[in-house]
């Protein structure tokens, strides 16, 4: 039998994950310029699907912005904090300083992301910086949940 493949996560601000996971955010932008060794690690997961974890903080500052490029209003009541909500693969990235999405930020490191899953039950876990990875029980657990709605890694 094979070992399942390692899923490493991304912790992202919530409201900025839900974003991802319900309102077409294709775009994560991150201030690696000066983080070689993190860029090179993301561009190492280009293709793989990664768990989306919602950070422990709420920016507050996101609402208006995705209001304003979606028409929809995610209040920090519907959202849950500190918890694997989801998975998205890694399509590419890119640092050319020139938005590719109405959701990249001029001058970021641009984290392009597609096939965005929410699980149906948020899985609490401890964020961390840059990419991580969640303890065998979140890995299991995030594995039976995709299965059970049909996703195979």
């Amino acid at each position: 039998m094979t070992t399942p493949p390692v899923l490493l996560a991304l912790s992202v601000q919530e409201p900025w994950s839900t974003a991802i996971l319900d309102l077409g955010k294709d775009v994560e932008n991150r201030d690696w310029h000066r983080s070689p060794g993190l860029l090179a690690q993301a561009r190492r997961l280009v293709g793989r699907r990664l768990m989306l974890h919602a950070g422990k903080t709420f920016d507050d500052s996101g609402v208006p912005f995705i209001r304003t490029l979606t028409g929809q209003r995610v209040l920090k009541t519907d959202c849950t904090l500190g918890a694997v909500l989801g998975v998205v693969t890694l399509k590419a990235v890119t640092v050319d300083g020139r938005p590719t999405s109405r959701w990249a930020a001029c001058d970021a490191v641009h984290l392009h992301l597609a096939d965005p899953i929410r699980l149906t039950d948020p899985i609490r876990c401890r964020g961390a910086l840059g990419f991580f990875c969640p303890d065998d029980t979140v890995q299991e657990r995030v594995r039976r949940q995709l299965a059970a709605q049909g996703v195979t890694l």
